[in-house]
Formats: structure tokens, C-alpha cells, sequence
């Protein structure tokens, strides 16, 4: 059943068949979830989040004209949902560097690389709103530049270039971590 596309799975659902839902959320919460939560950075914002999305997507499935979509369409309820987020709230304060610095009780392979990983967090809070969201989408959704596209209302190269900036920053952000 893993293999049976989203559309036949929305349609089979439209049918009253309750089980190809639960498939369809398999598939998708997990790259969702993660999406949220680059996004909002906190565990219980970001759990409330992803609810409002599912809930959402129960709400609205049967209005979906192009099953095809589904992904594109997804994401782009959960990136409203993320705007209707911080429309409601200001953004916490960044952690400061001496923060991030991990315990002198781990190794420092495992410290150098978890300062690392949380530089790249502290860094996609710096990007533009815009660069973050295309950033974010494109490693956790798998979806095309397409439909990344169609999700931010932009032309394909306008995403492109913001990927290209954002890679940019991370990339000068991150010298040091390539060791």
C-alpha cells in the first residue's frame, strides 16, 4: 500500500475509506512536522501548529481540485499557518553563542559537531523570511522548485535565487564546521 499514489489514496478517502487518510498522513507527517518546527523552534508552538494544519487538511480535502498537488498543497497550509503564527507572535530572542556551547562532559567530536548543528539553527533564524521558508521547504518537503514556487506565489528563478543566497549565508556562517 506504500506505493499507491496520493491521489488514489485522496480519492479512496473522498470515498468514505478512512484508512487511506491515515496512509497519507504517514507519509507526510514527518517531513511536515519538521518543517514546522525549523520554523517556529519550539516543541509545543510547533505540535499546535502541525494540529492546525491536519486539521485543515481534513476540512478542506474535499476541495482539493488537483490531487496531484497534494504536497505543494500541504506545505502551503502549513507555511500559512506558520505566517498566522507569527502575525499573532513576536519571535523569540536568538540564543546567544556562549549558549550554544555544549558541555565539557561529551566528547569534542560529538561538541564540535552538535556546535555546529546549532549554529546552522541559530544561522536560518538570520536568513530573510523568505530565503528561510524556500531554504526549509526544499530539505524537508522533497518538493520540486516548482512547486516551492507556486507555495511562496514567485516565479521558479526567484526561488532559485533565494536558495542561492541562502546557501551563501549558511555556508559563510558555517566555515569552521567543514573540518
Amino acid at each position: 500500500m506504500n506505493d499507491i499514489a496520493d491521489e488514489t489514496l485522496i480519492r479512496q478517502y473522498r470515498g468514505g475509506n478512512a484508512a487511506a487518510f491515515d496512509q497519507l498522513y504517514e507519509r507526510h507527517r514527518l517531513p511536515v512536522y519538521n518543517y514546522i518546527f525549523r520554523q517556529v523552534k519550539m516543541t509545543a508552538q510547533a505540535e499546535d501548529i502541525f494540529q492546525d494544519v491536519w486539521f485543515k487538511v481534513i476540512q478542506s480535502l474535499h476541495q482539493l481540485d488537483t490531487p496531484s498537488q497534494f504536497p505543494a498543497w500541504l506545505f502551503t497550509i502549513a507555511r500559512n499557518k506558520i505566517t498566522d503564527h507569527w502575525r499573532k507572535k513576536k519571535p523569540e530572542p536568538l540564543e546567544n553563542e556562549d549558549e550554544l556551547e555544549s558541555h565539557s562532559a561529551v566528547s569534542e567530536q560529538i561538541a564540535f559537531i552538535r556546535s555546529c548543528m546549532e549554529r546552522l539553527l541559530a544561522l536560518l533564524q538570520t536568513l530573510k523570511p523568505e530565503q528561510r521558508d524556500a531554504f526549509v521547504l526544499q530539505q524537508e518537503s522533497g518538493l520540486t522548485l516548482e512547486e516551492i514556487a507556486s507555495i511562496a506565489e514567485c516565479g521558479r528563478e526567484t526561488i532559485k535565487s533565494r536558495l542561492r543566497y541562502a546557501m551563501q549565508k549558511l555556508r559563510k556562517g558555517l566555515e569552521g564546521c567543514d573540518e
